[in-house]
């Protein structure tokens, strides 16, 4: 548990760190933005430290420019930075779901009481919970002898690392032959 502590603080050490551009308006109005400077006018002050609080925050007002496309974009940036920490966050939560589970069912078969359906063990499995269900198969000694279910829950481990190595190696190409052969 402490180390899967560590690692958590590890993955999320970098979530406040951020870079700051000091942009020069061509009427000389500076203003300050997470995001480069149009036609090479700021440059970075702030890099990779904590946000600060500001003082006297009362006495200053800030333009608020909300529209959908921008809110969008930004919501868009934001998925695309931490797309391996939510990706992470998933898993970790889909495998303590999925453990638990399982963990559940071994509790309810021991005492005969209505037990959870093997399809809702794959779907916690299916989204992203094989690992937790893999620990539990080893720990619990739960669901490891039936062959039906381990070929289930092994072709559901399978398409997990096709579709990463897939993302990760080949660039999504395999799964854009699938598509163009499907459709």
């Amino acid at each position: 548990m402490k180390i899967l502590l560590i690692a958590l603080l590890l993955l999320y050490s970098d979530i406040a760190n951020t870079q700051v551009f000091k942009c020069i308006g061509s009427n000389g109005s500076i203003s300050y933005n997470d995001t480069k400077c149009e036609r090479g006018a700021g440059k970075i002050i702030n890099t990779k430290k904590p946000n600060l609080p500001v003082k006297n925050f009362e006495n200053h007002t800030l333009p608020l420019k909300l529209d959908v496309d921008s809110v969008l974009e930004s919501v868009r940036k934001g998925i695309n930075h931490y797309f391996y920490h939510i990706i992470f966050s998933a898993y970790l939560l889909m495998s303590i779901i999925c453990y638990f589970a399982y963990q559940r069912d071994k509790k309810y078969a021991r005492t005969q009481q209505w037990r959870t359906p093997e399809s809702t063990l794959h779907i916690y499995e299916l989204l992203g919970g094989w690992p937790g269900g893999l620990i539990a198969q080893r720990t619990l000694r739960h669901k490891n002898s039936k062959l039906s279910y381990q070929i289930s829950f092994w072709f559901i481990v399978t398409l997990h690392i096709v579709g990463w190595f897939d993302y990760l190696v080949l660039n999504l190409s395999l799964l854009h032959r699938i598509i163009f052969f499907v459709g």
